[in-house]
């Protein structure tokens, strides 16, 4: 009975404090099941997590990553 917005929350902050930041030996080829199965991820594998979950309830969503300027 909840909107996306309300699964969107709600899964976002399952990933955020459920799931803690650590990395584990196959580090940046890691599939969403995987951080499962570890129990942690870092930024990149959460994301991926997060995005598998919002799929799993039909939110479209897709990853975009930037380079950040170290001098910023």
């Amino acid at each position: 009975s909840n909107s996306p917005t309300e699964h969107a929350v709600l899964i976002h902050d399952y990933v955020r404090d459920s799931v803690p930041f650590g990395w584990s030996g196959r580090f940046w080829n890691e599939k969403a099941t995987d951080v499962l199965k570890t129990g942690r991820g870092f930024c990149n594998t959460k994301s991926t997590l997060f995005a598998a979950l919002l799929r799993a309830v039909n939110i479209p969503c897709r990853l975009h990553f930037v380079d950040i300027n170290t001098k910023i």
